[in-house]
């Protein structure tokens, strides 16, 4: 599977776990939705998976600390997140 593909995995993954993201049409980045609003910013894709709130809504909130830090030492993270989809 390529990583775009993953990724749109991974999307569909937080948000059925309520997190209101979607991947742009470029892949680099993530657009983050707070309620109606856009956030102003846009995390790439590698800020995106290392944040908390993605971590949470992917992992759960018992494992996500213990996941996040071994992604950290993947030498490929979105292959690591194919894993778990």
């Amino acid at each position: 599977m390529k990583n775009e593909e993953i990724l749109l995995k991974v999307i569909e993954n937080v948000k059925k776990h309520g997190l209101d993201c979607e991947l742009s049409v470029t892949g680099r980045v993530v657009k983050m939705f707070r309620g109606k609003d856009e956030t102003s910013e846009m995390p790439t894709i590698h800020e995106f998976i290392f944040s908390h709130e993605f971590a949470k809504a992917f992992w759960g909130h018992d494992d996500w600390q213990c996941r996040l830090q071994q992604m950290v030492i993947k030498k490929n993270h979105i292959k690591y997140l194919a894993k778990f989809i």
